[in-house]
């Protein structure tokens, strides 16, 4: 006679699933979304692409200082920024911030007032932002360059990886 015994042992899958449960909290999921979207957005203000992955217009002034060369304070040779970075202040006010204190919102945001003008762009003949809600200074206009945003691809690389995430607690493992 051939006998198969089996025990389980629930204290072991008790643990593991209150892992689950403290991983899977609201606002742990929602900082390590933001930090995963501010990070594509922070890579493709410096690759240039916006959102959909389609190449800015390149500035002239962006051309113009991506061929110069400059020396850092070790006395390394630096290459020019490119377009919408000439002090890197704009990217540098890239953000994750929460809507309001306590909140299970957050957003990427930028406080920075010329932040519309590129990211709607500026129509040369009105000198007014291609979105009605901002004004605009006489200018002869800018080209439109998104750079806050997010496409499907990134909502489904996400899932993706936050099931990971959540496998490899589940299975005892760092996230």
């Amino acid at each position: 006679m051939i006998e198969l015994q089996f025990t389980l042992d629930l204290k072991d899958f008790e643990k593991r699933w209150q892992m689950v449960l403290d991983y899977t909290t609201e606002a742990r999921i929602l900082d390590d979304c933001g930090a995963f979207m501010l990070n594509k957005i922070r890579n493709r203000f410096l690759r240039e692409v916006d959102p959909d992955e389609r190449p800015w217009l390149p500035s002239k002034a962006g051309v113009k200082r991506r061929g110069t060369f400059s020396r850092t304070r070790g006395g390394k040779l630096r290459r020019g920024t490119g377009t919408l970075y000439k002090t890197g202040h704009l990217f540098r006010s890239i953000q994750l911030a929460p809507i309001s204190p306590g909140s299970v919102e957050t957003s990427i945001r930028t406080d920075v007032f010329y932040a519309p003008f590129h990211q709607f762009g500026v129509d040369p003949f009105t000198g007014r932002t291609r979105r009605p809600a901002y004004k605009a200074y006489p200018h002869p206009g800018i080209a439109r360059r998104r750079f806050l945003g997010f496409n499907d691809k990134d909502i489904d690389t996400y899932a993706k990886l936050l099931a990971l995430k959540i496998t490899r607690v589940g299975m005892g493992l760092r996230p």
